[in-house]
């Protein structure tokens, strides 16, 4: 297991029982046979890629996508050769609301590169079974720790990906004044009937607008 450094590595989550606990079950599933999303090597590879001091943007997602292939530690983010539904959704709003082309691959990581944390509010799943790790509480106080953190030490825009998100969002970012937004989950069925649709947010722009509110220079979003 590779532990984040830097002051994601001084977080109490980690010297907690609470992450003893986690570890302990990774490993009961590992000897059982069970693959866990993402591969341990990857667990904490959104807080790797972009470190506490470069957050200006918190984009919280659910769990990860199910199938291992897409699941790389990065909220969003695939590896794979083939696009994702959930991610070919919000490239969609990205050409729509940007006026970029299509990016050449499902790599994220450019935009944490840019401050951009891509964050699963329960970082792990077991494979082909979204919200298999839901009841892990422990992960719980991990998230918390990390939004907590965040809302009172940066001026960071706190975006919820989706409900399950958003109350993660509401409950643990503790700081009033912090800027806090929500669309609908990007996956092409969840918006439906939404009256935050992820299509047509513009989420974005609206973003680097918030930024800029607080004093913060935006994203620059394109991808290759």
């Amino acid at each position: 297991m590779i532990l984040p450094t830097g002051t994601w590595g001084e977080l109490d989550f980690f010297k907690s029982g609470e992450w003893q606990v986690i570890e302990e079950r990774l490993q009961d599933l590992k000897v059982l046979g069970r693959i866990v999303n993402p591969q341990h090597k990857n667990l904490f590879a959104a807080l790797k890629a972009t470190p506490f001091e470069k957050v200006k943007v918190v984009i919280l997602g659910q769990d990860p996508y199910p199938n291992p292939e897409d699941a790389c530690g990065i909220a969003f983010s695939s590896p794979a050769k083939n696009i994702p539904p959930t991610l070919a959704h919000i490239f969609k709003e990205y050409v729509n609301d940007l006026h970029y082309p299509v990016p050449k691959s499902g790599d994220l990581t450019p935009w944490c590169n840019e401050g951009v944390l891509l964050w699963n509010v329960i970082p792990t799943c077991e494979a082909y079974n979204s919200l298999a790790h839901a009841e892990w509480t422990e992960w719980d106080l991990l998230t918390e720790e990390i939004l907590d953190e965040l809302s009172k030490e940066t001026s960071a825009v706190f975006v919820a990906f989706g409900n399950f998100a958003r109350r993660y969002m509401y409950k643990y970012v503790h700081d009033e004044d912090s800027t806090k937004l929500f669309v609908s989950h990007p996956s092409p069925r969840a918006g439906q009937n939404s009256k935050h649709p992820f299509l047509g947010s513009r989420i974005f722009s609206t973003i680097n607008d918030k930024l800029t509110d607080n004093g913060l220079s935006p994203i620059n979003w394109k991808l290759p």
